[in-house]
């Protein structure tokens, strides 16, 4: 492995580790936006939760009418809108700025967070 396909890692530089269609110029990619890069089309290619899973949580009395439920790693708000169909209060955390935008404007009435999962 040559410099230029290689970037240092950890506070002293100690290591290298393939940046894949990377350059030395360019930074690697924080892994809590992995999907950001994708915001625009993300929320057409993930497949929805399935009804039996939103069923299942209604039973258990962990969603359902009253009830918020901070939703970590939100994305584009793909299990968001089924939560506040059921009649939830929804946080949703997400760190990536196009998604938080998108689960903004699709889902007006939810408090939407920047943050990870380590944050909250």
């Amino acid at each position: 492995m040559t410099p230029a396909e290689s970037v240092p890692m950890g506070p002293a530089g100690g290591g290298h580790r393939r940046r894949p269609g990377g350059s030395p110029e360019t930074p690697p990619e924080p892994k809590h936006l992995h999907f950001e890069r994708l915001a625009d089309r993300y929320g057409a290619a993930r497949p929805p939760y399935p009804t039996a899973l939103y069923d299942r949580l209604s039973v258990e009395g962990v969603i359902g009418p009253g009830l918020r439920v901070v939703e970590v790693g939100a994305g584009s708000g793909g299990a968001t809108g089924e939560l506040v169909a059921r009649g939830c209060d929804v946080v949703a955390v997400e760190p990536g700025p196009g998604l938080r935008q998108q689960l903004l404007r699709d889902h007006p009435g939810v408090r939407v967070l920047r943050g990870r999962v380590e944050d909250v």
